[in-house]
């Protein structure tokens, strides 16, 4: 009896490229900050995504990509706003073509209609929220947060 089935997220779950060039995607997100009046380039930008990526989302201090782009905003200075962090969150999204798979939703849906738990498992930090958050997975587990390989034998026992 299937009691879990375990996902990876890119390439399995998701397309797309969240490591396009890196220098695009920041300079793409601090003309938007420039855009709304605040002196940032894309070398802040760069290091603030940065400090959230690991240090703030490993601790669980942003679930959403929505969250994570107001922390970004925290560690640049600028006042907290939640227009601006959607539209860092989208642009982020748009820079990156991520997309979930068609068939993926309908699989997960069916999967929890039978009982069956599902759960992502990578190594990619995720900020791409495609209701894939806390919502359709009982676990999400990151290799490089809980300090592990993803071939490595413990997973065997999850």
């Amino acid at each position: 009896m299937i009691r879990a089935v375990v996902f990876d997220l890119y390439g399995t779950l998701l397309s797309g490229d969240i490591y396009i060039n890196v220098e695009d995607k920041n300079e793409g997100l601090s003309r938007i900050l420039r855009e709304a009046e605040h002196d940032v380039y894309y070398q802040e930008v760069w290091a603030a995504r940065q400090f959230v990526m690991f240090i703030d989302y490993p601790k669980g201090r942003t679930n959403t990509p929505q969250e994570f782009y107001a922390k970004v905003l925290e560690r640049l200075e600028i006042p907290a706003d939640s227009k601006l962090a959607e539209a860092l969150a989208s642009k982020a999204t748009q820079l990156e073509k991520v997309r979930l798979y068609q068939d993926v939703a309908p699989t997960i849906n069916a999967l929890k209609a039978r009982g069956i738990k599902t759960a992502i498992l990578t190594d990619a930090n995720i900020v791409t929220d495609l209701s894939l958050r806390n919502k359709e997975f009982q676990l999400r587990l990151n290799s490089d947060e809980n300090s592990f390989n993803k071939e490595f034998p413990v997973l065997n026992k999850l």
